[in-house]
């Protein structure tokens, strides 16, 4: 880890490229916590040139149970966490050569990402997250999103359902926003580490969000 990476939080996965970046991306992980899929995320964004910071927001805490994982989103004061993301976004900015910061969220992960689009982020990726349609005024950058087939959270995926009301909204106000619905999955599809994991359906969404962060990003 370098002396400019220790500037960050300390409990954050950080993966950094061989060459001077020019962007950044958080990666904001799951209710389960920060595991693995979340470390190689990193690592495949480092090896694309992205200065990558997945922030622990579980301090050490994480499993693979979705009884446990509820419990440890319950006992997550969101508010604080949020206001971390922003300020990480502004801790970004002020490394040398970072020009623009992007973020990926994975569930309510998904959510906060796109919570904190209004402090200057260059691009959103969320996984199976939304935020709440009254508040897509607060969005200016571009916003992809991967859904489930099969999804309660936060809402159906049908058109007209709640993501099609929130996308919709967000090209309303002329946002670049779209998103890609998955045939076959369900929720944390692209978590590598649960049983939902869809291998060829997160592989897809995954070279999806190289793409779209390579074009808004460099």
């Amino acid at each position: 880890m370098s002396a400019e990476a220790a500037e960050l939080p300390t409990t954050s996965y950080i993966a950094e490229p061989t060459a001077a970046p020019k962007a950044a991306v958080i990666v904001v992980h799951d209710w389960f916590g920060l595991l693995d899929h979340v470390r190689r995320a990193c690592e495949s964004l480092a090896g694309a040139g992205f200065l990558a910071v997945a922030p622990d927001l579980y301090d050490g805490k994480a499993t693979i149970d979705p009884a446990q994982a509820e419990q440890l989103l319950g006992g997550l004061d969101e508010p604080a966490a949020i206001q971390m993301l922003r300020s990480l976004v502004a801790t970004l900015k002020t490394r040398n050569g970072v020009l623009r910061v992007g973020a990926i969220g994975f569930s309510v992960g998904g959510s906060m990402a796109l919570s904190i689009a209004d402090v200057g982020l260059a691009a959103a990726v969320a996984y199976y997250g939304t935020g709440e349609p009254k508040d897509v005024s607060r969005i200016r950058c571009p916003v992809l999103g991967h859904f489930a087939e099969e999804d309660e959270w936060p809402a159906t995926t049908r058109p007209g359902g709640y993501v099609d009301e929130y996308f919709s909204k967000l090209r309303g106000r002329e946002v670049d926003a779209r998103y890609h619905l998955y045939p076959g999955t369900e929720h944390s599809f692209a978590n590598e580490d649960v049983e939902a994991f869809a291998p060829s359906a997160a592989a897809q969404a995954w070279k999806r969000t190289m793409v779209f962060l390579g074009a808004r990003l460099r």
